[in-house]
């Protein structure tokens, strides 16, 4: 990555940039497409029936966000008729998942446990924001720079 001279930044990697006007261009032109999208009422079934036949035929979906990104009821039916190649999770539109389900029994399905984030770093850095929180709240400080997500 380098900066140009209007101050933005050129990074090589990236082929074409976009916002959510090109969402359904970019999904056409994809191999494979990831979502990694908070869940807001604005973001609920965003992959729905018209996103994925906007994609390729056979690509691929990975979801490693929340589940109710992905409309089940339109992924259930693009993976059944063959236009989505294949489906990769790591969260499900129901907890506890159904192991009965249609989706998660489909070939083409893969489900792992949602634990990417799960790593020795990530716990040491967690046990470091707990007792930063601690220290602040005994020492009846406000805090800082902490996000609350659920």
């Amino acid at each position: 990555m380098q900066n140009t001279d209007n101050g933005n930044i050129k990074d090589d990697l990236i082929d074409e940039k976009g916002g959510n006007e090109c969402l359904y261009e970019f999904a056409n032109q994809a191999d494979i497409v990831v979502t990694c999208a908070t869940l807001t009422s604005e973001t609920v079934g965003m992959v729905n029936a018209k996103f994925l036949s906007s994609m390729k035929k056979g690509a691929f979906l990975v979801n490693v966000a929340r589940g109710g990104l992905l409309d089940y009821e339109a992924v259930k039916a693009s993976l059944e008729c063959g236009h989505l190649g294949g489906l990769g999770t790591d969260v499900a539109w129901f907890e506890p998942f159904d192991p009965a389900d249609p989706i998660i029994q489909h070939p083409k399905v893969l489900i792992t446990p949602h634990v990417a984030g799960v790593t020795e770093i990530s716990y040491r850095n967690m046990a470091k924001v707990i007792g930063d929180c601690a220290l602040h709240l005994n020492n009846g400080d406000p805090f800082i720079g902490i996000e609350i997500v659920n």
